[in-house]
């Protein structure tokens, strides 16, 4: 048997908990067996599918908000199991998933013996929505109004993020997670930050390419599309 995560976490969530239907799928896109999956009953519109990240140390999952309604603090917790023993967790959350939209979170898989990430047997995805509903306002309207744009650089070492700040109004930082692509597969998530960025202005981060060591040395993710979502700003 395996060593449980390195990152487990013990958490305890006092709240209404709902969970999320979900299809595990490799890098490949092509459905994994049925049977490796731990399915639940689809909650308020909530819908889901999990995918690996290139180097297979991560399980992205891809939210997607069906309802008419944007939603807040939107929890996800994995287990995973060999066979029927527990091997690892992890958690996310996201500040807001808006209506009609959709978002993509990372997750640690799990370790070996060797400290050496794997794909696991089985995986359990609950989506736990801590009944909180977004009015339109303060944070959300913020998000609304912040527009953001990738260039894949020519020379091969990265993307190019611009923010604008469209809100009107000076912010201290706001965040964004860059989805890299391999067709419609993401296959890595990372991060950009602006800071101090003056009303109707815009600034631009480079983000480079998702590498993970390999037996040849580096090996750098094959993408060929990028995607920016805007997770916070203040």
């Amino acid at each position: 048997m395996k060593k449980i995560n390195k990152y487990f976490v013990l958490f305890l969530v006092a709240t209404l908990c709902i969970t999320g239907c979900g299809v595990k799928k490799n890098n490949d896109g092509n459905p994994l067996n049925p049977e490796d999956v731990i399915n639940y009953e689809v909650p308020n519109n909530v819908t889901h599918e999990t995918f690996y990240s290139f180097d297979n140390s991560e399980l992205i999952v891809h939210l997607t908000n069906n309802g008419d309604t944007a939603l807040k603090s939107v929890e996800v917790d994995v287990k995973y199991y060999d066979d029927d023993d527990e091997v690892g967790n992890d958690f996310a959350v996201v500040n807001v998933l808006p209506a009609k939209g959709d978002t993509y979170i990372s997750l640690i898989l799990p370790y070996d013996d060797d400290f050496n990430s794997y794909v696991p047997d089985k995986v359990d995805v609950k989506i736990v929505d801590q009944g909180t509903t977004y009015e339109y306002t303060d944070n959300a309207e913020l998000l609304e109004n912040i527009n953001s744009e990738a260039e894949i650089l020519d020379d091969g070492e990265g993307v190019n993020v611009t923010i604008a700040n469209d809100t009107g109004s000076k912010l201290e930082s706001i965040y964004a997670d860059v989805v890299f692509f391999n067709g419609d597969v993401p296959v890595s998530i990372g991060k950009a930050v602006v800071s101090d960025i003056e009303a109707n202005q815009t600034s631009t981060e480079f983000v480079e390419n998702p590498s993970a060591p390999s037996d040849d040395g580096v090996r750098e993710a094959d993408y060929d599309k990028v995607r920016v979502i805007i997770t916070d700003a203040f």
